[in-house]
């Protein structure tokens, strides 16, 4: 399978000093290289059809909101699956001891553990272009926490990637339906809603192990 990974919100728990009160991580999940293919393709035509062009990223809380759903509503019939995993800050309170870095490492291992099938190639195509030892910390994160399966981690600028940025518009689509003040809240996740097939709201006793 070819997976694209984005998320919406920071590993800060800080809510009442500006962090957000959520943090969501999906999976944007094709099962092969020509529904990845068909997919850019569709995005390339939108794009053409809209005269927006490939220097333009589509960011979630950037891009005007009539192109956000042009772009979801066109691609709903694409071939691929949604599966995302939901953090409410404040309920978790986690341990001063764990580092953003850590807590997120352990929201995608658990997301990872949850939906991956075992002994099947997976490639996952992280957003950004990150530091050589932020990489291998990650890989050496989900090799031991991910067992007998073959993941190939690839990186990639959401600026030159139509499909990283299909995902942060999915991600975004999916927070901001937790956002019950903001009055389009439910306006996005209604459009994709038939392809997420699993949406998991964490419990504090999910992430028990990382919090003791």
């Amino acid at each position: 399978m070819i997976i694209f990974i984005d998320e919406s919100g920071d590993p800060g728990f800080k809510t009442k000093e500006g962090s957000s009160k959520y943090l969501v991580i999906s999976l944007v999940i094709f099962e092969n290289l020509e529904e990845v293919q068909n997919t850019r393709k569709q995005i390339l035509e939108y794009r053409n059809i809209i005269k927006y062009p490939v220097s333009s990223e589509f960011k979630f809380n950037k891009t005007r909101r009539k192109i956000v759903i042009g772009l979801l509503k066109t691609h709903v019939s694409c071939n691929f699956t949604i599966r995302a995993i939901v953090a409410n800050k404040e309920k978790i309170q986690a341990s001063g001891r764990k580092t953003g870095t850590e807590i997120y490492n352990y929201l995608l291992v658990l997301l990872l553990e949850e939906f991956l099938p075992n002994n099947q190639k997976n490639e996952i195509w992280l957003d950004g272009i990150v530091e050589r030892e932020f990489k291998k910390t990650i890989l050496k994160y989900l090799r031991k926490y991910i067992k007998n399966r073959k993941i190939i981690l690839k990186t990639v600028n959401s600026k030159n990637d139509d499909l990283i940025q299909l995902a942060d518009v999915v991600v975004g689509s999916i927070a901001r339906s937790y956002l019950k003040d903001k009055h389009d809240a439910e306006v996005y996740k209604r459009i994709i809603e038939k392809k997420i097939t699993k949406e998991w709201v964490l419990k504090r006793s999910d992430l028990e192990p990382i919090l003791k």
